[in-house]
């Protein structure tokens, strides 16, 4: 559980830190009671919906997403292949088995939101993300203040994804892991820019 609370979402201009136009300007933002996976979803846990038929289950897809999978016939995650009823994924031409402790990767927002719905859950909001990564709004990072680094995060990506119980320095006060580096995440909400959002001319394209 995560408790409730106030906290400042967003970023200032500081030429300290590299802070792009879309995490400007910052506001105060009310954050109600939430649970939220201490870990990542693993791959293994994902083959567990695909065994239960869950790309087939209807009632675990939004309209859109049910709309996204008849037009794409998706039947696996993107590099999955099911050989004599086991499941591997190719990597680089390379076989790997997905009964792993890896984070699930190269799923889409639809996926990822049956996923959850299968799991009588939810994905988070980006608001909820940003208040558990900052302990409600006390540090900068998971880990608190300290700068980042290989010792906290998989930020550099040296050896591929990391398992999610890995970088254990890096979990937030709550011991919530891997809330920065190692996987991009699926978040509830579009993304519109904040109140009082100004394009930065430099990044005008990707801001865009």
């Amino acid at each position: 559980d995560v408790n409730p609370g106030l906290f400042i979402q967003g970023s200032n201009n500081n030429i300290n830190n590299l802070i792009f136009d879309n995490e400007m300007p910052h506001f105060i933002k009310k954050i109600n009671k939430f649970q939220i996976s201490k870990y990542n979803i693993t791959e293994y846990q994902f083959l567990q919906f695909i065994k239960n038929n869950c790309y087939y289950n209807k009632k675990l897809w939004s309209i859109e997403g049910l709309r996204w999978l008849i037009e794409t016939k998706i039947e696996l995650p993107l590099y999955w292949i099911k050989e004599d009823n086991n499941y591997y994924k190719i990597i680089n031409g390379i076989k790997y088995s997905i009964e792993t402790d890896l984070p699930i990767i190269n799923i889409s927002y639809y996926e990822a939101d049956a996923y959850c719905n299968w799991k009588n859950g939810r994905l988070p909001t980006e608001s909820e993300y940003e208040y558990i990564t900052t302990n409600m709004g006390t540090t900068i990072y998971p880990w608190g203040n300290k700068k980042i680094n290989d010792e906290y995060c998989n930020i550099n990506y040296k050896k591929y994804i990391s398992s999610v119980s890995e970088y254990k320095k890096g979990n937030n006060k709550l011991g919530i892991s891997n809330l920065l580096g190692n996987i991009w995440e699926w978040c509830s909400d579009f993304i519109y820019p904040y109140d009082g959002f100004k394009r930065d001319p430099v990044y005008r394209e990707m801001s865009y």
